[in-house]
């Protein structure tokens, strides 16, 4: 039985998407991205929680809902990658989508667009969205944002598996779109803490399936990292580069982060924000350096 599309699902109701949500300790960013999740023109037919953490939380999240379940993982804290294995092992559903806790959905469309190409029967077995910066959000991180989440669709597939560098963001995404039964057969996530779906979405192109980056669903996601730590995050993600995506056909594309730390100087410039310039230029000292000896430690 093919899978429905988008307009079947919305008009029959169909059991045919669920939401998982890794979460240690819930907080307002968590109650919001629930919120938004329950006014999606697509509502997930079940909001499942994993959490690693069974202290008490603020409110009683499943009253939200009937939609909403929570599972408490038996064996203590582990990976974000496995925690949302865990929960995904709860899901019956066609279409499995993981929205990170600290994100909220853009429009009400941010379901029904990562749905999409999921549903359009052309290969597509994963698909990630698009990230926009918050109101709070530094400037240098602003536009790193709208560098790595372009406002503009596309599919990566094996044949251009090598230039997934230059299209699938470093960062991860906040949240990602998988067929079930694909995501099954792969094994769920790996072990790791940072960015499981770009890990995940590697193992599926070499399988040879498509994955899709969706421009118009989007979430809202603001870090605001100081220099420390975006050394300590640029320093994981060389690790998990060199350790991990490199034995996939993924490496950085040097010359694309040089574009980036031209573009970023220049949008710096082009809205007279004179004061970043010269703190973007330590932002990405802090993170090439840390990037750098990451890589060195994967070897």
């Amino acid at each position: 039985m093919r899978p429905l599309r988008v307009k079947e699902m919305i008009i029959t109701g169909d059991r045919r998407v669920d939401a998982v949500i890794a979460v240690s300790k819930p907080d307002v960013l968590f109650y919001n991205c629930i919120k938004r999740l329950l006014k999606q023109s697509l509502i997930p037919d079940r909001i499942i929680i994993a959490c690693d953490n069974d202290g008490e939380w603020k409110e009683d999240i499943e009253s939200l809902s009937e939609r909403i379940e929570v599972h408490f993982y038996p064996g203590g804290k582990i990976s974000r990658g496995r925690l949302k294995t865990f929960g995904a092992g709860f899901s019956e559903a066609d279409i499995v989508v993981f929205p990170d806790p600290e994100v909220k959905a853009y429009n009400k469309y941010l379901i029904e667009k990562l749905v999409l190409p999921l549903s359009a029967g052309k290969g597509v077995t994963c698909s990630l969205a698009r990230e926009l910066a918050g109101s709070g959000c530094i400037e240098p991180e602003r536009y790193e944002m709208i560098y790595y989440y372009p406002a503009r669709s596309y599919v990566v597939t094996k044949e251009t598996i090598k230039e997934a560098a230059g299209k699938i963001s470093p960062l991860g995404y906040g949240c990602a779109g998988f067929i079930k039964s694909s995501f099954d057969e792969a094994g769920g996530f790996e072990d790791v803490d940072l960015a499981p779906e770009v890990l995940m979405a590697c193992v599926l192109m070499e399988k040879g399936d498509r994955v899709a980056y969706c421009k118009d669903a989007v979430v809202i996601r603001s870090n605001n990292y100081s220099l420390i730590k975006q050394f300590k995050r640029y320093y994981d993600i060389g690790y998990f580069q060199k350790k991990k995506l490199s034995g996939h056909g993924y490496s950085p594309d040097i010359k694309n982060e040089l574009r980036l730390n031209v573009k970023s100087a220049m949008y710096l410039l082009d809205y007279k924000e004179y004061l970043w310039l010269g703190y973007d230029r330590l932002y990405k000292g802090a993170k090439y350096l840390g990037w750098l000896l990451g890589s060195i430690k994967g070897f």
